[in-house]
């Protein structure tokens, strides 16, 4: 991966793994699914495409329709339009394969959609023996299983459901009750896709603060919530807390999640434990932004533990948010030797793309914070584009250094700081939240430059007022040792 296609069939294929793509290779040769061996062909004529990272021009189209009709020989350097029709209707039918697999390889990993296709057939077919065979089977696996997450739910509501269906097909619904089991993981499936979906709707307005969503179309499930039997339940115990958390800033929420995601992270799920602490490290990120310095401790300490569980990585590779975010705690805490550990640890798990410029922007940020400023100022030097967040991180320590290391008075300083202002509030990447944060610094950072070289009415006095003032700003405390200093 790494390169965006045009072309749809190219876009998708480019996602699969090596070891997917041998699976599709034996899906296509397979007699009952495909019986045009041509698409092998094509398939592998589109490996070489993606190999040699070559677009899907009209020299490649003319060499994949001479490799599929070598009868037919293209006569000319393009592709008449008949030959380029003959060509795409290869590419639709290898398409709708790609997405068949892709269902089949899906299917195989998610039990509680095999189990509703299979136990329905079997129904169908009056093959009660081998129904209840395999409902012992599920049964048996559910109760090793993660009894709290909802595919454990999803998969209990389709056995009891289907219990319940061959009870009624045999007669014997009046020996035995299943409903209540069907209605209770009916709603405790329910209820967690919903609290889900509430949470995600909550962390979609930290970031876009000014599109709100009706919060009632979520005020039918607090009726549900009155039951103890799923007010207890710990995965909507955590989503609640989370809530609390969320909206009303509430420390003692915090606190309370992570106690109860330390005590019940072995029973959910590893991706919906992930999506839990990005949602607590992301409510600190916001505190900070806000000014609340003493989150910075309370974020490192949580990435310390994200470490130690191995949940740092997202399918293979380090977040380069996450590694920026580590770097700049490790550096505002004074945890050098961290810092130099995540480095070491976490660098085979970068992009290949941007390894280079992400380690150059860690060791500026830690020289920064060490003020070894002429080696901050190195290593920042070679930090090629990345994202918007590690760009205006990287412009942000420029300008701090600056500061630092200007033993007179430079016009030239403060055009780079207001260049650095509109530079900021026109990057489109960034909510609108922290592009105020990151005004509201420079604002104040060039009173302080000001100030430090005695020029310009700014007063100390006059700089502390503003800045108790603003609510939104971007490393508070730094400016606040500036003043100090």
């Amino acid at each position: 991966m790494g390169q965006t296609y045009d072309n749809i069939l190219l876009s998708l294929l480019d996602t699969y793994s090596e070891q997917e793509m041998q699976g599709l290779k034996q899906f296509i040769a397979c007699d009952y699914f495909n019986k045009d061996k041509s698409l092998l062909l094509l398939l592998e004529g589109l490996q070489q495409c993606m190999a040699a990272r070559l677009p899907l021009d009209a020299t490649q189209r003319r060499k994949l329709f001479c490799d599929l009709f070598p009868e037919r020989k293209a006569k000319q350097d393009m592709l008449s339009t008949k030959e380029n029709n003959l060509l795409n209707a290869r590419m639709s039918l290898l398409t709708r394969l790609a997405e068949q697999f892709l269902v089949i390889q899906s299917l195989q990993n998610r039990e509680a959609y095999q189990c509703e296709l299979l136990y329905e057939n079997l129904l169908e077919r009056n093959q009660f023996r081998l129904l209840q065979r395999h409902l012992r089977k599920a049964e048996k696996k559910m109760q090793q299983g993660e009894q709290n997450s909802l595919s454990f739910h999803t998969l209990a509501m389709k056995v009891k459901n289907t219990e319940l269906h061959f009870l009624h097909k045999t007669d014997q619904l009046d020996q035995q009750a299943t409903i209540g089991a069907v209605v209770h993981h009916l709603d405790i499936a329910y209820l967690l896709q919903k609290l889900n979906l509430y949470l995600t709707a909550l962390t979609m307005a930290e970031f876009a603060p000014d599109q709100s969503f009706d919060r009632k179309i979520f005020d039918t499930v607090n009726e549900m919530l009155q039951i103890a039997t799923y007010a207890n339940h710990p995965v909507i115990r955590i989503y609640r807390t989370a809530f609390r958390m969320l909206e009303t800033d509430d420390t003692d929420a915090y606190s309370e999640l992570l106690q109860l995601l330390q005590k019940h992270h072995t029973s959910i799920p590893v991706r919906d434990v992930k999506d839990l602490y990005n949602t607590v490290s992301n409510f600190c990120i916001r505190q900070i932004v806000r000014g609340q310095s003493q989150y910075r401790r309370k974020l490192f300490e949580l990435y310390l533990i994200l470490d130690a569980k191995n949940l740092l990585l997202e399918k293979g590779f380090m977040p380069l948010k996450r590694m920026k975010n580590f770097m700049a705690l490790c550096g505002q805490l004074r945890e050098f030797e961290v810092a130099l550990q995540v480095i070491k640890k976490y660098r085979p798990y970068l992009q290949q793309e941007v390894k280079h410029s992400v380690c150059s922007f860690c060791y500026g940020a830690i020289a920064f914070y060490q003020k070894n400023y002429d080696a901050a100022l190195k290593n920042l030097h070679k930090v090629k584009k990345i994202n918007p967040a590690y760009d205006v991180d990287c412009k942000m320590l420029i300008l701090k250094t600056f500061y630092h290391i200007d033993k007179d008075y430079n016009e030239a300083t403060i055009q780079y700081y207001k260049g650095a202002q509109k530079f900021i509030m026109a990057y489109k990447g960034l909510p609108t939240e922290r592009k105020k944060a990151y005004h509201n610094f420079i604002r104040i950072l060039i009173n302080l430059y000001r100030l430090k070289h005695g020029t310009g009415k700014i007063t100390f006095q006059r700089i502390k007022e503003k800045l108790k003032q603003l609510k939104l700003i971007s490393d508070r405390k730094w400016l606040v040792e500036q003043l100090d200093s």
